[in-house]
C-alpha cells in the first residue's frame, strides 16, 4: 500500500520498500541506517509509522533529553497534525534530580511520566499502536509492574461508597502531606465531609464531598479563589510514585519494557552516544552513593535498587527489531557488538544521502535563488511556515521575486506534482535535503 500525502515521496524509494519488507520478515533483526540526520530521520520514522502493514509500536531512544524533545516535536508535526489522528506520540522525560539529592524532581516531570505509565498500562497494544520517545536516562529507573500500577490506582465515582478514613490512609500511603489548606501537589486537607487533594498527575486540585459514606460530588477547584472549575462524574487517583516498594534490591521490579508490547520496533539515534551517556550516568550515581556511604551520613539504598544498567537494556533489546541511526556509515559498523561473523546474516545496512539545510536568516534573495536552482533540478520542495497567513504572505514574496509554480495547503493535501514548490503549515527543527529522493524541506 502506497503512502499518502507528504509521505508519498517515499513511495519511489527502493531502499524504503526493502526496509519495510525486512521489518515484516523474520530473518533480519537489526538494520543499520546512515546518512540521515535530525529532522530527516524524523521524516523517515514518520513515514515508517504511517505504513498500515506495520502493525507495531515504536520506542525511539536518544542520548539526551533535548534530542528526544526535538524528535517528539518533529513527529508531532508530521503525524498528529497532518493526519488528525488521536494522540499516540509520547515524550517520556528523564528525571532532573537523582534519588540521593535533597530536592524533589520537577512535578511536571513526575506528572508526565506517571500519566504515560497509566496510558501504557491500560492500552490495548493490538488495537492502538504508540510511539514512545525517551532519552536513555528516562529508561533506567526501575518501576512497579503494570499490574501493581493498576492495582494501586483508585477509581472514585459519584454515588459510590467511600469511607473517609480509608481514603485518607490511601493518601498518606501515597506520600501526600496533611495540611490546613492545599497549596501544592501531594497535599491534602480534610474538614467534615470535604476532602481537598492535589494529585501529582493533575493540573488542578480536587474537592471530594461526602454525604456519610457516599461520594456526593467530585470537582476541580481553583487554588486562588477556592471556587469550583469543573464537576466530574468520576476520577482515577493514580500512584504518586513509579516504584511502589520499600526500595530493597530484592523487590520484584519491572522496567519500561514491561509496559510496552513484545513486537516492538526500537530506533536508536546514535547508539554509541547512547551507550556513553548511560555509562556516564551510572558512574555519576555510583560516585554520589559511595561518597554518602563513606561519610556515613545516612543509610541509603544502592543504585541497583533504583536503576537498571545499560547492559540490562541491551538484553531487553535482543528480541526486538532494531534500527540504528548514525550519520556516518563507519560509526554504525562500530556499534555492532559481539561476533560480527555470527551476526552478519541478521544485519542489513542502508545508506541515504541526506544533507542539512541551514536557515536563511531573512536573506530572501538567496532563498529565492536556491528555490529556482532546485526547481531546475526537478526537486520536490516543501516549505513549512507557522500558519496559513504566513503561507499566503510567503507566496506573495515568492511571486515578487519571480518564483512561480507553487501551491499551498496542509501536509495531507500534498500532491506529487513535478517540480512544484509546496508551502504548508508546521514546524521542523531543521531543514534538510534528500538527494536520492529529490526532496528539499525548508523550515
Amino acid at each position: 500500500m502506497n503512502l499518502p500525502g507528504i509521505f508519498s515521496l517515499w513511495n519511489q524509494s527502493k531502499k524504503f520498500k526493502e526496509i519495510i519488507r525486512i521489518i515484516n520478515g523474520k530473518s533480519v533483526n537489526k538494520i543499520l541506517l546512515s546518512g540521515l540526520k535530525d529532522s530527516a530521520r524524523s521524516f523517515f520514522i514518520a513515514a515508517l509509522a504511517s505504513k498500515e502493514e506495520i502493525k507495531k509500536s515504536y520506542l525511539i531512544i536518544t542520548d539526551a533529553q533535548e534530542n528526544a524533545l526535538k524528535v517528539y516535536q518533529d513527529l508531532d508535526n508530521f503525524l498528529n497534525k497532518s493526519q488528525n489522528k488521536e494522540k499516540n506520540i509520547f515524550l517520556f522525560p528523564s528525571f532532573d534530580v537523582l534519588p540521593y539529592e535533597d530536592i524533589s524532581s520537577d512535578p511536571q516531570i513526575i506528572q508526565q511520566r506517571i500519566n504515560i505509565l497509566k496510558h501504557l498500562s491500560i492500552n490495548d497494544h493490538n488495537k492502538k499502536r504508540i510511539i514512545l520517545i525517551a532519552d536513555i536516562k528516562a529508561l533506567l529507573p526501575k518501576l512497579a509492574s503494570p499490574q501493581k500500577f493498576k492495582k494501586t490506582s483508585w477509581k472514585l465515582k459519584v454515588g459510590d461508597v467511600l469511607k473517609k478514613d480509608n481514603f485518607l490512609k490511601i493518601l498518606l500511603d501515597q506520600n501526600y502531606r496533611s495540611v490546613e489548606t492545599v497549596e501544592e501537589k501531594s497535599e491534602f486537607s480534610s474538614r467534615g465531609g470535604i476532602i481537598d487533594f492535589f494529585p501529582v498527575t493533575s493540573e488542578n486540585p480536587l474537592r471530594l464531598e461526602l454525604f456519610g459514606d457516599q461520594i456526593e460530588s467530585i470537582r476541580y477547584f481553583n487554588l486562588n479563589t477556592q471556587r469550583s472549575i469543573l464537576k466530574l462524574a468520576d476520577y482515577t487517583l493514580l500512584p504518586s510514585r513509579e516504584l511502589i516498594a520499600d526500595g530493597s534490591s530484592s523487590y520484584n521490579y519491572s522496567t519500561i519494557f514491561d509496559y510496552l508490547p513484545e513486537n516492538l520496533i526500537v530506533l536508536q539515534n546514535e547508539p554509541e552516544l547512547i551507550k556513553e551517556k548511560a555509562e556516564e550516568f551510572q558512574k555519576e550515581v555510583a560516585g554520589i552513593y559511595q561518597k554518602i556511604e563513606q561519610d556515613k551520613r545516612q543509610l541509603i539504598f544502592s543504585p541497583s535498587s533504583y536503576f537498571i544498567t545499560n547492559s540490562e537494556i541491551c538484553d531487553k533489546l535482543k528480541s526486538k527489531k532494531i534500527i540504528n541511526f548514525t550519520y556516518f556509515p563507519e560509526e554504525n559498523k562500530e556499534s555492532v557488538s559481539g561476533n560480527q561473523e555470527e551476526e552478519k546474516e541478521y544485519i542489513r545496512e542502508f545508506v541515504f544521502e541526506g544533507q542539512e539545510i541551514s536557515s536563511y536568516f531573512g536573506s530572501l534573495d538567496l532563498f529565492a535563488k536556491d528555490l529556482e536552482k532546485w526547481q531546475k533540478e526537478k526537486q520536490h520542495i516543501i516549505i513549512l511556515v507557522r500558519n496559513e497567513g504566513r503561507a499566503q504572505r510567503l507566496g506573495e514574496i515568492l511571486e515578487e521575486r519571480g518564483v512561480k509554480r507553487f501551491t499551498t495547503g496542509r501536509m495531507e493535501e500534498y500532491a506529487h506534482l513535478k517540480s512544484t514548490i509546496f508551502i504548508s503549515y508546521g514546524y521542523l527543527n531543521y531543514g534538510f535535503r534528500l538527494s536520492n529522493l529529490k526532496i528539499v524541506f525548508i523550515t
